[in-house]
Formats: structure tokens, C-alpha cells, sequence
């Protein structure tokens, strides 16, 4: 028996503000919603245009910590890496340590 594919709403908290993000995940055919470890954090509409447009989140999976570092910040801290597409990124511990110590205020 074939089971129909539908959408579903998950609500998550944004990484930077934590308002709440309303997302659509597809159901598959055994009715199961996609692993929630695999997915990148969610950031909502707010926080990308004011952050993200210009910038990128590096977030440390382990713990939740993060910060935002501008493109050109991003290119000279990691020369040889892209930007990603999702303007998000996973990044260790030390080196989001780095970055917050060395901030200009």
C-alpha cells in the first residue's frame, strides 16, 4: 500500500534571533520526515537579509556557538574556501574563538 507524499510544517528557532522559522519538509513514501542532523540551521528572512546578504554564519555544531563575519572577512580567513551557497558554514570551536577575540568593536 502506497503511502501519499505531503508536506509538513516544522518549526525551528532562527540560529541568530531565535524567532521562530516555519519550515516545508516533504514526507517520503514510507512517511518519514527527513533526519533533522543533516540539515543546516535555519535562519529566518529577517536575519538573512540584515546578516547574510553581506556576510556568513559559522556555527559549531557541537555547542550552538556562532558568529557572522562579512564576505571579505570569510575569503581572507579562509583563502582557499568558497563561499557556500547557503551563506552558512560549520566551524570548530577555536576558530569561532579566534574570530570573536580578534573582532573590531
Amino acid at each position: 500500500m502506497a503511502t501519499k507524499l505531503g508536506d509538513v510544517r516544522i518549526v525551528k528557532d532562527c540560529m541568530i534571533c531565535q524567532r521562530e522559522v516555519i519550515l516545508l519538509a516533504k514526507k517520503n513514501m514510507k512517511d518519514d520526515l527527513p533526519e533533522n542532523n543533516v540539515t543546516l540551521p535555519k535562519v529566518c528572512e529577517e536575519c538573512n537579509e540584515k546578516y547574510l546578504k553581506l556576510g556568513v554564519l559559522l556555527i559549531n555544531p557541537d555547542n550552538g556557538n556562532f558568529v557572522v563575519v562579512k564576505n571579505s572577512a570569510f575569503k581572507k580567513i579562509f583563502a582557499n574556501t568558497p563561499i557556500p551557497i547557503k551563506k552558512i558554514a560549520f566551524a570548530e570551536q577555536n576558530v569561532i574563538e579566534t574570530i570573536m577575540k580578534n573582532v573590531k568593536r
